[in-house]
């Protein structure tokens, strides 16, 4: 799942130039998969980052 996951978030970040992000619902928790940063926009050093909490 989390090959697939990062194939369709690189795809979606390209087309829209934009971080994609992909999680999948597990009964009432929500697992996250992976994220891809945009490729576009500011120089890296210059880009706001976020990291999300991995876990349940």
């Amino acid at each position: 799942m989390a090959a697939e996951g990062e194939l369709v978030a690189r795809q979606v970040a390209a087309e829209c130039g934009e971080t994609a992000h992909v999680a999948v619902l597990d009964g009432v928790d929500v697992v996250y998969v992976c994220k891809i940063d945009s490729m576009v926009g500011p120089a890296p050093e210059q880009a706001v980052r976020c990291w999300p909490a991995g876990g349940r």
